[in-house]
């Protein structure tokens, strides 16, 4: 595709019988990848907002279609406007309402793009005339369902984030290194190896402590909490994660390297290397809540 678009960029702006461009047909297919490809090399701003037979932009059809993150791509290119109005009348935004008022049933990464489109419509559409936004109480009110994927995630950073902190703690009265038999403090305590072992030991423990707090308040407001923290809960996890890796590896050299050093230097190379492979394996997404 990429190819086709360097020998031939007008391959973009062709459309099939229902109108639909390369856009459309990346959001209705369900592609992700395709359409960040085209976000990419495809830079004209009609092409992205263009309107096929029925008045849908891509962002339309994407929040018709549920496909959230094809829409969450389009909402956080600044080209794509999220004002427009389809035959009917309807923005993105509605669309998802409109849904919702049908009795379907809405789960949380839906109620999620609804809160980003009503967020970007605000700053973005003062001026245009758009259908009446639905309370957030009242969408919340038609989840028929109960998320299944959302409990199970809550339950796997919750228990993550304990075993962290239950491992930091250990940690910390069990100082690489030991203890001076007569004046109590850690043999190690003066090199600089040892106060970056105490620091990200520390880090590692307090992130985990604080996702495993929140993430007890979860199931007061399941909803508000899955749209607002739950990210930062991933993200404090992945701290702590790294926060103990670096833990590995200063306690790891604080004891080894004096007798042995290529033995640490092995250690601490593995170590940096993990979060490097996790990147280079899932780019990006590593930072985000799979979708």
């Amino acid at each position: 595709m990429v190819e086709l678009l360097k020998h031939c960029p007008d391959a973009a702006e062709m459309v099939d019988s229902k109108g639909r461009n390369a856009f459309h047909v990346a959001v209705t297919s369900g592609k992700v990848d395709a359409l960040k490809r085209l976000l990419k090399h495809v830079r004209p701003e009609e092409i992205v907002n263009r309107v096929d037979h029925g008045g849908n932009t891509p962002l339309h059809l994407a929040a018709a279609l549920s496909r959230v993150q094809s829409a969450l791509l389009l909402i956080k290119d600044r080209r794509v406007n999220p004002c427009i109005l389809n035959r009917d009348g309807q923005s993105a935004r509605s669309l998802i309402e409109k849904r919702g008022a049908s009795g379907e049933e809405m789960d949380t990464y839906e109620m999620y793009l609804w809160k980003k489109l009503k967020k970007h419509e605000a700053c973005r559409c003062q001026k245009q005339q758009l259908p009446p936004i639905a309370t957030y109480q009242s969408l919340r009110g038609r989840r028929a369902g109960h998320d299944e994927y959302f409990k199970h995630s809550v339950e796997t950073y919750t228990l993550v984030a304990t075993l962290i902190a239950t491992v930091s703690f250990a940690a910390t009265f069990t100082m690489p290194g030991g203890y001076s038999q007569t004046e109590g403090t850690a043999i190690h305590g003066h090199t600089a190896a040892f106060k970056i072992f105490v620091i990200s030991n520390t880090v590692a423990m307090c992130s985990s402590v604080v996702v495993v707090f929140c993430f007890i308040w979860a199931w007061r407001d399941p909803v508000k909490f899955k749209l607002d923290q739950l990210m930062w809960g991933h993200r404090l996890t992945i701290v702590a994660c790294l926060a103990m890796v670096v833990s590995l590896m200063t306690a790891v050299y604080i004891t080894v390297a004096p007798t042995a050093r290529w033995p640490a230097y092995v250690v601490i190379a593995i170590g940096a290397s993990t979060p490097a492979m996790v990147f280079l394996i899932l780019g990006k997404e590593a930072l985000y809540i799979p979708l």
